[in-house]
């Protein structure tokens, strides 16, 4: 089984990876490689790359400009290991500009992934082989989403698992994304949660607590 951490970076973002690159350093288990992937084009190549991304290991985990805790990974895929879950999540905190910090609502229930990209944001562990062509398609579609798709698609066909681990950092930038990206996000999340609701997935999501 491989693994990779998967960073996607564009020039434009100008923002310090120091933190992000050293926690991932300190959190990256023996064997899995930490991959950087620089993104030249528009946010439509962003989809294409993301997608790509999983034909890189069997288990994918993104982090971009945020950071993780150093149990973070082995966690996932401890869980990952001891399941037949094809996406496990830790929990998540959001860090604002101003330095204050809020803990993100924890999603318990199948149901309520295809509602918000929000439920399972980014500290999650993929595996590869439960993401098929119909995400990439729902995403070129919309012109968004496919992270969120992608992590639907595998929680909702082959089963999820949370860790009430607190693993990610998610840190808001100033104009995370461009206003025609976030306007065009913001009007496709119905729709694609309309569409992605029928996927399967009606139950408590399990909780991994081995190792903690």
């Amino acid at each position: 089984m491989t693994v990779a951490v998967v960073t996607h970076t564009h020039e434009h973002w100008q923002r310090d990876m120091t933190r992000c690159f050293n926690s991932v350093a300190a959190a990256l288990p023996d064997g899995c490689e930490h991959i950087v992937i620089g993104v030249d084009t528009d946010y439509d190549g962003f989809i294409e790359a993301r997608y790509a991304a999983l034909q890189l290991a069997d288990i994918i985990i993104f982090v971009d400009d945020d950071y993780v805790s150093p149990e973070s990974i082995t966690l996932c895929l401890a869980a990952l290991a001891a399941t037949d879950a094809s996406l496990a999540y830790t929990s998540e905190m959001l860090v604002f500009n101003d330095g204050n910090r809020l803990a993100s609502a924890v999603c318990t229930h199948y149901e309520a992934i295809p509602r918000s990209p929000s439920a399972i944001h980014h500290m999650a562990a993929i595996r590869s082989s439960a993401v098929t062509e119909r995400s990439i398609i729902l995403a070129r579609e919309y012109g968004c989403g496919i992270e969120w798709i992608m992590k639907v698609e595998a929680a909702l066909t082959q089963g999820a698992i949370h860790i009430p681990h607190m693993g990610y950092y998610y840190v808001q930038h100033p104009r995370q994304v461009s206003h025609a990206v976030g306007k065009r996000f913001a009007g496709a999340i119905k729709p694609i949660g309309e569409e992605i609701q029928s996927w399967g997935g009606r139950a408590l999501i399990p909780v991994f607590d081995g190792g903690l």
